[in-house]
């Protein structure tokens, strides 16, 4: 990554006592903008896009005669690292596939409109109406804004130097869409402090991807599937907490300078029980949400059914120090955090892209009073 851009060598030497005169919060990457990674899918494809280049994830596949092959990988493993408290949405008109137009209306705190949108559809999303439940060209119930979580997460260090030859510690963005939240809201259901009593940075979640319909057609639309790994040990939460302080994971969830509400808001799903039986959970700091109103009851969601996975045996969190757990753009990230401390709050909130929205979805009346249950459920 880095390497190419800087001689290192020649930077080794000690600095000259009158580069301290230099401002040092001056920075090259001033109105440039958040650079972080975003974990792309499509296909049940997997991928990175990083400093404006798509990298693939892949895994290495050993064969009965001993040959190792690359293969794209159907499965990744993160560490989640924030949630934004509440669901972001976003508006589309007559979207074409391909089209990289960002939204017409977005609202990253689910609340209302972001400033600077191409145009604003009302003063609040609760009465917009885009956001009401009506009979869509399909025959089917749903709304015309989608719904969908913001995650920053920690990608594994060993599937990353795959892609740059060296791990890329820093957050990462992850959105999940409409038809994956009752996902998410399981996982924290089974694994939060009405489940198991662990904190969703202390453990490992694998994502996968729903592969047929209750009809055993192939799924048209992406949905996920989490499934809680293992516990993560003491050395390899020590990076996980420094990337937790990073302030780029309050620019992925939105609530860098953006004022966000704290709502209480779904998690996701499938857990490993072997692996978390017995000892105590790892504690994270972590300042729990203000309570919100009851929500509307509704049916449960059974699981979805999962092949057992073998826990990953070396994610290389451990052999990462505190010290180090920032990638070679931390100096451009810092420089766009202190430019951003400067601005006014619409200012410092990330630019609404199709990217960070994803493409629109279809959004579930049903799927929605589900989410709902299973939120009232575990409380």
């Amino acid at each position: 990554m880095s390497n190419e851009l800087v001689n290192l060598d020649a930077f080794k030497a000690q600095r000259d006592p009158a580069m301290a005169e230099l401002p040092a919060d001056d920075s090259l990457a001033g109105g440039i903008g958040t650079a972080y990674a975003i974990i792309g899918y499509k296909g049940k494809t997997w991928s990175l896009r990083y400093r404006g280049e798509n990298h693939l994830f892949k895994t290495r596949v050993k064969s009965e005669d001993g040959t190792i092959t690359e293969q794209l990988a159907r499965t990744i493993d993160v560490v989640i690292l924030h949630a934004a408290p509440g669901k972001s949405k976003s508006y589309f008109s007559n979207w074409e596939d391909g089209s990289g137009d960002p939204p017409l209306c977005s609202s990253l705190d689910g609340i209302t409109p972001d400033a600077g949108v191409e145009q604003q559809q009302a003063e609040a999303c609760a009465v917009c109406p885009r956001n009401d439940f009506k009979m869509q060209a399909n025959g089917r119930r749903g709304k015309e804004c989608t719904d969908y979580k913001r995650l920053a997460v920690a990608l594994m260090p060993n599937a990353t130097r795959m892609m740059f030859g060296e791990p890329l510690m820093e957050p990462v963005f992850l959105r999940v869409p409409p038809a994956s939240l009752n996902a998410l809201a399981l996982l924290e259901q089974k694994m939060g402090k009405k489940g198991l009593g662990y904190h969703y940075s202390a453990y490992l979640t694998r994502i996968s991807f729903v592969e047929v319909d209750a009809k055993g057609q192939p799924m048209s639309y992406p949905q996920m599937v989490f499934f809680a790994v293992r516990p993560l040990t003491g050395e390899e939460l020590k990076p996980i907490l420094a990337m937790r302080k990073d302030p780029q994971c309050e620019h992925i969830t939105g609530e860098a300078g953006s004022g966000m509400r704290a709502i209480a808001g779904p998690t996701s799903s499938n857990v490993n029980l072997a692996a978390f039986t017995g000892g105590t959970p790892k504690q994270i700091e972590a300042t729990a949400n203000p309570p919100s109103p009851p929500p509307a009851t509704g049916p449960s969601i059974a699981l979805v059914a999962t092949k057992a996975v073998e826990p990953e045996e070396d994610t290389g969190f451990a052999s990462m120090t505190v010290a180090a757990t920032k990638s070679p753009s931390e100096e451009i990230n810092r420089g766009v955090a202190a430019e951003a401390a400067n601005r006014s709050p619409a200012a410092a909130a990330p630019q609404t892209t199709v990217a960070d929205t994803g493409e629109p979805e279809e959004s579930d009346e049903e799927l929605d009073r589900r989410i709902a249950g299973i939120i009232n459920k575990a409380k």
